[in-house]
């Protein structure tokens, strides 16, 4: 008896008449015109559509901020590249993703991750690409390509 009036206010708590307790509005809809808009604020960004990452001589790191713009607060965003650093850790490789890998999206429906280069990417062009997907599991992609500069 505890486990189906347990069920029922689970029911209750998400899946309520008018909203839902956690305030998205009605989670069950999908628009035809979501959106996703991928960007790197404090790059600049070339007449050819491409940002350049300017590589800090003497770091072993450089870092950036990227941003999407989706149509909704609080959702998922994934990210990722179809590069890796490999680094060896007590004699076992592994691999770095250039880019974290999640991030969720806020109040103005924007979500931040940060990208990180190692001196071995200079002269290189790297894809990062993004994906959300709403309550329909419509999924929406976007990419960006940064180039990196000594």
């Amino acid at each position: 008896m505890r486990n189906k009036i347990f069920a029922i206010l689970i029911l209750f708590l998400f899946y309520g008449c008018e909203d839902n307790l956690v305030g998205l509005g009605d989670c069950w809809t999908c628009c035809d015109d979501d959106t996703m808009i991928m960007s790197a604020p404090d790059l600049e960004l070339d007449d050819n559509g491409y940002y350049h990452l300017d590589f800090i001589e003497g770091s072993i790191q450089t870092f950036t901020t990227l941003n999407v713009e989706i149509a909704y607060p609080l959702y998922e965003v994934g990210f990722y590249t179809e590069e890796e650093y490999i680094i060896y850790h007590y004699g076992e490789e592994h691999s770095v993703s250039l880019v974290n890998q999640h991030s969720y999206s806020d109040a103005d429906r924007i979500a931040h991750t940060v990208f990180g280069v190692w001196e071995e990417f200079v002269g290189d062009t790297i894809r990062v690409n993004g994906v959300w997907w709403d309550d329909c599991l419509n999924g929406y992609y976007d990419y960006i390509d940064i180039i990196i500069d000594e």
